[in-house]
């Protein structure tokens, strides 16, 4: 008998890097929040000692006030607060950026109409200070605080190396913390359990087990689990719960009866459509100017999308590929694409060859969140390969989505399934607020993005 479960883990199975959304994460978002807003008004008084004590505290601070909340939303769009594990420093420099022009505009006009706040040069200082505040805090913090806080989650199987163990597998690269996966019989050892989950500080207890199983664990191993304060998950509601996505091995049918179009948002968002055409029409014509002067060929690139019910519509884009390069049939794209033009690359890594689609959004056609609308020839196949795929036309296709801002580019079976998994909970869970949440963290790949 090995002395611990972890042992047994060691010797029987293979310990999985998985993501996990738990108390831990939050924690550790509220640290970098509090860090940030530390090292913001810090930065404040600093400067207004040095430079603005003539002016009134009162404005000043209801004016910084402002910026701090601007500030906070260009954080948390460019991913600084993400329960995912992330390289924090490329995105933090440029959120920095970013907030800092956005400064200059807000007290540009500001300034219009309260006189007396007035940073101008100063606040260049401020935002030194800030910025190697934020940097060395968040140094630190990762240093001292985040990697050392480490989340296991105990996963009780009938047998090693199921399909839920190798799909936690498949999410390693976005997430740090780690599964034991054992054999149910180990768990009714109490000792043995009680001893493990704290030396191992278990929080969370996946039970992927037959569905009567989970019962031969007995009574009094549930009491235990409560009294250790641990959280227990199926599959199916751990994935969806924790991970934000649907389990599509366990997928409930009873989604079907939530699922229903919101007919309301079509005339707001064909007004919000016209309207940010009308705004961004100088990159239209910009795109347009150096399209013709280095892509010989049409400016605009349609194609057949399915959408609401199966049915198809002509999505419009920027053509970014050689005029021909679908002479030999429909294919995915792939990364470093050889059809892809040189001036098409730019325009795809910043998302601007999408810019089109508002069109389709003004005649109705897609939301600005929802699914991403797929080739018919490529939806017939997806069919055939994942059952519940057409489940994704219950609602329009969307200019961006939550499959989008949680995966990456995808051109292939196993890629369109994970995103059908995101896909459905965005179903399931779609509401103002969430859409919201897409469209703020949709503005960090226009800086930075998976390859396309």
């Amino acid at each position: 008998m090995p002395r611990s479960l972890r042992d047994y883990a060691n010797k029987q199975c293979r310990d999985i890097k998985t993501p996990c959304y738990d108390n831990e994460n939050m924690f550790k978002k509220l640290v970098n929040l509090l860090s940030d807003s530390l090292c913001f008004w810090l930065s404040f008084f600093l400067v207004y000692l040095i430079q603005w004590h003539e002016f009134s505290l009162a404005w000043q601070v209801f004016a910084f006030a402002l910026v701090f909340c601007l500030g906070l939303l260009i954080f948390f769009s460019m991913g600084l607060y993400e329960e995912r594990k992330t390289d924090w420093l490329f995105p933090g420099l440029t959120a920095l950026v970013i907030f800092f022009f956005a400064s200059v505009v807000f007290f540009y006009f500001f300034s219009r109409f309260y006189p007396n706040v007035t940073p101008r040069g100063s606040l260049i200082l401020f935002f030194g200070f800030f910025s190697a505040l934020f940097i060395a805090s968040r140094m630190i913090l990762e240093g001292l605080i985040i990697k050392k806080l480490s989340e296991k989650i105990m996963v009780l199987v009938k047998n090693p190396g199921g399909r839920f163990s190798e799909k936690l597998g498949q999410e390693s690269k976005n997430f740090g913390f780690e599964i034991l996966e054992l054999e149910e019989e180990f768990a009714k050892d109490l000792s043995l359990f009680e001893k493990t989950v704290k030396e191992e500080k278990i929080k969370i207890i996946v039970l992927d087990l037959p569905p009567k199983s989970g019962l031969s664990l007995g009574q009094k191993f549930y009491k235990k689990a409560a009294a250790l304060k641990i959280e227990i998950f199926k599959p199916e509601t751990f994935f969806e719960k924790r991970l934000k996505k649907i389990y599509l091995e366990e997928f409930d049918l009873s989604l079907l009866n939530q699922i229903e179009e919101k007919s309301f948002k079509n005339p707001s968002q064909r007004l919000t459509a016209l309207f940010l055409m009308i705004v961004g029409l100088p990159v239209w014509l910009l795109i347009f100017v150096l399209m013709k002067l280095f892509s010989p060929g049409p400016i605009f690139f349609k194609q057949r999308r399915v959408g609401l019910n199966g049915s198809s519509f002509e999505a419009y884009k920027f053509r970014t590929m050689v005029f021909d390069a679908e002479k030999d049939g429909p294919k995915w794209s792939e990364p470093n694409d050889p059809r892809i033009t040189p001036l098409g690359k730019i325009i795809r890594q910043n998302h601007l060859d999408e810019l089109p689609q508002l069109i389709n959004i003004f005649k109705g056609e897609m939301f600005f969140v929802g699914p991403r609308p797929e080739r018919p020839e490529f939806v017939k196949k997806l069919e055939e390969e994942i059952p519940l795929y057409s489940l994704r036309h219950l609602i329009k296709p969307g200019l961006t989505g939550w499959a989008q801002i949680n995966y990456p580019y995808g051109a292939s079976i196993k890629d369109a399934e994970n995103k059908l998994e995101y896909d459905l909970y965005y179903l399931k869970h779609r509401s103002l607020a969430l859409d919201l949440v897409i469209l703020i963290k949709t503005f960090k790949f226009l800086f930075f993005n998976f390859s396309r």
